[in-house]
């Protein structure tokens, strides 16, 4: 009985120690000068969310709050033995109202905060060997489920650096190829509902695809039409032609000039 007590009590010493140690510790972390300039700061680097905004079946996305994580934040700068705001970490919160609960809705632009532009490009058997010609990058390809699987090195080699969009096809046809590719491919692949088919874009947010709806195509005159509608967001859907393929360079240099950025939606409509 009495190893017991003394087993007892040198568990309750070792807990009472443990806990002063924890104690001495946060209070020393507290009056650290490093973490008073943190939580005197930290609040000029933190955004709120933007909610998304949400017109009958269309949505255009949010903007997620950023905040600093003051924790991992001071662990980073207490390493180096000063304040430095470059090393500041940060979490993100969705805004309330947002793309992440509103698949069924269909995104018709990106944010408008952003100088971002996102340009749609139909792919199919008739046009992709022009694919040889240019090198395409940060580009949204349009393609059937058919295509999709027919032309797999094809879609790998685009997905390196665009994304894709899978247009109406059979469902039973598009679900595999979620099963199969897009847990792989995270956010790389999206919905195109050419058809406006209200099962299609019910099978899409089941599987938490964005859906876009039909845009109108430029198949001529590129530069000019890019001119007459480029701006903050825009969707941009083009033809994939001999003629384009011979403007794509002067389009590119078109828009870097205009200081927007030609984005895939993966890395530009999620909000975070």
């Amino acid at each position: 009985m009495r190893k017991i007590f003394e087993y007892i009590g040198l568990l309750s010493l070792m807990c009472f120690s443990f806990f002063i140690t924890e104690k001495t510790s946060t209070i020393a972390k507290n009056t650290d000068e490093i973490m008073i300039t943190i939580k005197e700061e930290h609040h000029n680097y933190e955004t709120e969310a933007i909610n998304a905004i949400v017109n009958n079946d269309t949505i255009i996305p949010g903007v997620c709050a950023k905040k600093v994580d003051v924790d991992n934040s001071y662990n980073k700068m207490i390493n180096i033995g000063m304040y430095d705001d470059t090393y500041y970490t940060y979490t993100y919160e969705h805004p309330s109202i947002s793309l992440i609960n509103n698949y069924d809705k269909y995104v018709t632009s990106g944010n408008k905060m952003f100088n971002n532009s996102y340009i749609f490009i139909s792919l199919d058997e008739s046009n992709k060997d022009l694919l040889n010609e240019y090198e395409f990058k940060n580009y949204n390809f349009i393609v059937t489920s058919t295509f999709y699987k027919d032309n797999s090195k094809l879609i790998n080699m685009l997905l390196k650096d665009n994304s894709i969009l899978i247009s109406n096809s059979n469902y039973k046809d598009y679900k595999q190829i979620n099963k199969s590719y897009l847990s792989k491919m995270h956010n790389n692949i999206a919905c195109y509902n050419g058809l406006m088919d209200e099962e299609y874009i019910n099978n899409c947010s089941s599987n938490k695809s964005i859906s876009i709806k039909p845009i109108e195509t430029i198949n001529d005159n590129y530069l000019l039409n890019i001119k007459k509608n480029l701006s903050n967001g825009v969707f941009l859907k083009l033809e994939l032609n001999k003629e384009l393929i011979n403007s794509i360079k002067i389009i590119e240099d078109y828009i870097k000039e205009k200081g927007v950025i030609n984005i895939r939606i993966d890395n530009g409509l999620y909000e975070c």
